[in-house]
């Protein structure tokens, strides 16, 4: 009798910590205090072309508003020669990082960047890469919300960079944004990521073809290069492909993983063309008044004031996706998950908590930046370097165990520390811009 008893108890233990286990392991809607309802009720699976739209969309955010004040700035041949080999290395160590991640996912079913870490690398280099990681989100959805304060500031008040408007403005992105924060099913925004698209894409094609008239009404010109400028158009580059955060969640999330790869050699293909062409066409036609946002060279015109407010609306809606990687990061943190657990009735409303505040440091880090570009730069020289070159390097050295050729290991190693080393660089220069 006592051993059934406890096999029992036991069995009713094992459900009663699944709903505690269940946040770190899956991307879904916590459903509460019914384990049998978690197990049945398991997120849809995205299919190919919901994998499509949400790594396009995790590709093209904020970096690409940037791009054309770079390349002015830096001029078109070096700027086509900065990016493109940018994009070379990125794609080059995403296929190679989803090669090595597919030795667990057998076992780890919902395998995302920093689990990847964890597994290769240890639980200390884990916690340098959530630092890399929260850096990295934290400055993608900051660059959100500083243009969002910023359209609104010029569409309201023909201006910008005025404190006291912009603190009414981050209130009202913050109330757009909580409520989109509290879905925790990455399929749904799949679906959000094809209206996003749809946006992106009308907003470039306005700004390309007003680009294009004045690039005929005027004799525009674009230098050939500009290396004094060379430290922010690669910091920018390394941070226009900010799905690093994304990249194994959207695949653990697709029906046909093994696809994957060739996904995102597609993906990359698509978006090098798209803003390179998209780039050169402002830089040239919006010439030396290129803005650091190129959305504000759009003025004056009720279609000007719809397309920014079509980007904002797509920036929004991305929001979210990109700072799935940062509650991750919090909720399966030892100390908080501790937090959390401690009482199961408030468990909710403590998680939702922790969104709530982290979107208001979001707005209130908005407020503080005084150059746009810079702090791309800044954070795609710094964090993105990490995430893009150097933990990859550390995985390929430390599991690759002879898989490739000697000189296939020597080509990889030899991209990635070149990688740093301008990532560095990057780093460096635009830190030192911001402070001056």
């Amino acid at each position: 009798m006592n051993e059934k008893n406890f096999g029992i108890s036991s069995d009713l233990e094992s459900n009663n910590q699944l709903d505690e286990k269940f946040p770190k392991r899956n991307i879904a809607i916590d459903y509460q205090e019914v384990p049998q309802l978690q197990q049945q009720q398991a997120p849809k699976e995205s299919t190919y072309k919901q994998g499509f739209m949400s790594l396009f969309k995790s590709f093209v955010g904020s970096g690409i508003l940037a791009l054309p004040y770079c390349f002015q700035q830096s001029g078109y041949v070096l700027s086509i020669i900065v990016y493109i080999s940018v994009a070379l290395l990125i794609n080059f160590q995403q296929v190679v990082l989803i090669t090595l991640a597919d030795r667990y996912r057998s076992q780890h079913k919902d395998l995302d960047y920093c689990k990847l870490v964890e597994l290769a690398l240890g639980q200390q280099q884990r916690k340098y890469c959530d630092v890399m990681m929260l850096i990295m989100q934290f400055g993608v959805c900051i660059s959100y919300i500083i243009f969002f304060i910023d359209f609104l500031e010029l569409a309201v008040y023909n201006e910008k960079d005025n404190i006291s408007h912009g603190i009414y403005f981050a209130l009202i992105a913050i109330l757009f944004l909580v409520p989109l924060t509290f879905i925790d099913n990455m399929a749904f925004f799949s679906k959000t990521s094809t209206i996003a698209n749809g946006l992106i894409l009308i907003t470039l094609a306005v700004i390309t073809i007003q680009a294009l008239t004045n690039s005929i009404e005027n004799e525009g010109s674009l230098q050939l290069a500009n290396v004094s400028q060379l430290s922010t158009l690669i910091g920018v580059a390394i941070f226009a492909f900010e799905s690093v955060g994304s990249l194994l969640t959207i695949q653990s999330s697709m029906e046909k993983k093994e696809k994957y790869k060739r996904l995102v050699q597609l993906v990359t293909f698509l978006v090098v063309v798209l803003c390179t062409f998209f780039s050169l066409v402002c830089a040239f036609g919006f010439g030396d008044k290129t803005q650091q946002i190129i959305l504000f060279n759009l003025k004056g015109t009720a279609l000007a004031q719809l397309v920014q407010i079509s980007y904002a609306v797509a920036l929004l809606l991305t929001f979210p996706l990109c700072l799935y990687p940062t509650f991750q990061i919090f909720e399966t943190h030892k100390d908080i998950e501790q937090f959390l657990n401690s009482n199961q009735s408030t468990k909710y409303t403590k998680r939702q908590t922790i969104r709530i505040c982290s979107v208001v440091f979001i707005a209130l880090i908005a407020l503080l930046i005084p150059s746009f570009a810079t702090f791309l730069s800044l954070i795609g020289g710094f964090s993105g370097t990490a995430l893009q070159f150097g933990f990859p390097l550390l995985i390929f050295r430390k599991i690759q165990q002879n898989d490739y050729s000697p000189l296939y290991q020597k080509v990889f190693t030899a991209c990635m520390l070149f990688g740093i080393l301008a990532g560095t660089y990057a780093t460096i220069e635009s830190l030192i811009l911001l402070i001056i």
